[in-house]
């Protein structure tokens, strides 16, 4: 919901994103009721660096206080989440299981928001219900209210099919054409974040392809 939310008004356009995002935090809080977490010590210094915000409204570099608040809410719900997930991983369930199954989602979402984003190229969001109006004179950005945020998610769902490939646990053929549809997103949002992030996994590809790492044809890489 949080990835696929129309909901997106000024002054804050992602707030109901980050709402439902805390919300499905909160949720995973409560497979730990009376079980101990344990804390990785690469995540102490980011929740000491949770409190600089608040400082910094003590000290006066800061002069609302509703601003450093929220950036302790921002960073503390980032370590919170970390933690939850290490915990998640390495207590409660398998990692393996827990990353397949998160890859499917996020190629499954990213498949969705890939055709909202051609529906919105070809102006087709007026007679199709959950779609965002973009008017025609803004860059197709799905649900996610921002191009670069639409981006940078499908490139998370890019690498997410990548991963579901290599492992050969679901049919390559829905792999492929949920890929296509991901790549197509990825083009119309226009964003040169893309373009920087697709030069590192260029780079990532051919070093792994080289060392029999990834099973991947190089060919496909170049396409990509």
């Amino acid at each position: 919901m949080s990835w696929l939310s129309v909901n997106h008004y000024n002054p804050w356009v992602v707030f109901y994103n980050e709402y439902y995002a805390v919300i499905a935090l909160i949720i995973s809080m409560f497979f730990f009721i009376n079980k101990s977490l344990k804390i990785p010590k690469i995540i102490i210094p980011i929740i000491f660096l949770s409190f600089v915000p608040v400082i910094h409204f003590f000290i006066g570099k800061v002069f609302y206080f509703s601003i450093g608040f929220m950036g302790f809410i921002y960073v503390s719900c980032f370590w919170l989440a970390i933690i939850l997930g290490f915990n998640l991983c390495n207590s409660i369930f398998d990692r393996v299981k827990i990353f397949y199954y998160f890859s499917c989602l996020l190629v499954f979402v990213g498949f969705v928001t890939g055709c909202i984003a051609i529906f919105q190229w070809l102006n087709l969001e007026d007679y199709i219900p959950w779609i965002r109006d973009i008017n025609g004179k803004q860059r197709p950005y799905g649900n996610f209210a921002q191009p670069n945020n639409m981006s940078t998610f499908l490139i998370m769902s890019l690498m997410a099919c990548l991963y579901i490939y290599e492992i050969k646990k679901t049919n390559i053929r829905l792999i492929i054409i949920s890929a296509i549809i991901i790549l197509i997103g990825i083009t119309l949002s226009q964003s040169r974040t893309a373009w920087l992030v697709s030069v590192f996994i260029f780079i990532y590809l051919s070093i792994y392809q080289y060392k029999d790492i990834v099973t991947l044809k190089w060919h496909y890489s170049i396409v990509s």
